[in-house]
């Protein structure tokens, strides 16, 4: 799962093995709590900007989770989540996903665990590496 954080420029990777987990709501919403809470905790406003994908984003799961997580923050931490209108849906993050596809291309990779490599040296426009953490 990618975030782009807009304030930074800074992209983030968080990865895992389907054998483990798959890239069902309970996954992103997991994902999204572990980001929010390790990268975004000094923030006061948080804004998620996501596709319509009701498998993973646009469900209860998912935003009974961001819900939680904000209510339970004693200095009133405000998350909001934005959804992109059907067919209008080109993201800040989607740069990250042309970055990596172009680093994947032509490159020989015979795990899973490869793929982080090529992730963390995807970025050659700002020469700025995504960050990268693979959870369980």
């Amino acid at each position: 799962m990618f975030f782009f954080v807009k304030s930074s420029k800074q992209g983030y990777c968080i990865c895992w093995s389907e054998l483990e987990g798959k890239r069902g709501s309970n996954e992103v919403a997991s994902c999204l709590n572990h980001f929010a809470t390790k990268h975004l905790s000094a923030k006061r406003h948080i804004t998620f900007y996501s596709d319509g994908c009701p498998d993973q984003n646009k469900n209860n799961v998912v935003v009974t989770a961001l819900c939680h997580k904000a209510h339970n923050r004693p200095d009133g931490q405000v998350v909001e989540v934005k959804f992109f209108e059907s067919g209008h849906t080109h993201m800040d993050v989607d740069s990250v996903h042309a970055n990596i596809e172009r680093a994947c291309t032509g490159t020989e990779i015979g795990s899973p665990g490869e793929y982080v490599q090529v992730f963390k040296s995807a970025n050659k426009d700002d020469h700025l590496p995504y960050i990268c953490e693979e959870v369980e």
